[in-house]
């Protein structure tokens, strides 16, 4: 099962924000134990770094954080074709509409995010970091 994780869902478990970081936290440690596989744009890195910094002020232990999540996450390129679809894409938020256009194009089977009302036109499965753990669990189950 291929996943694509939203920025948001990273940040959630690296900055410990409240109710959302334990989801995120188990989807980050269900991608370590290779129970999916999981990835993230090349967007969504350089955001995760910008932001991680501005939260650490820490250059070389924000560089930690991004190889560690490197080490966990296979990382899409983000294609021009992506930027153009988007400008004309159902999913009205641009970013997002990039994001969809990416997991389109690299046969993503879910897109895990919280922001499911962005991607109600997405043609990739949205789901919750919630419904996302329900799904690798019973997944998991069905397995020999």
């Amino acid at each position: 099962m291929n996943a694509l994780i939203d920025t948001c869902v990273v940040l959630d478990a690296l900055e410990t924000r409240g109710e959302f970081s334990l989801p995120a936290r188990k989807i980050i440690d269900l991608a370590a134990l290779k129970k999916y596989n999981g990835f993230l744009t090349a967007t969504s890195v350089l955001n995760i770094f910008y932001l991680i910094h501005k939260y650490l002020h820490d250059i070389d232990e924000a560089k930690r954080v991004i190889d560690s999540i490197c080490r966990l996450f296979d990382i899409m390129d983000v294609k021009g074709t992506s930027c153009v679809a988007a400008i004309f894409s159902a999913v009205t938020d641009y970013e997002d509409a990039v994001t969809e256009d990416t997991a389109v194009n690299n046969e993503m089977d879910y897109i895990v995010t919280r922001n499911l009302r962005d991607y109600i036109n997405s043609r990739v499965k949205a789901v919750s970091p919630e419904e996302f753990l329900s799904i690798v669990f019973e997944q998991e189950k069905g397995e020999p």
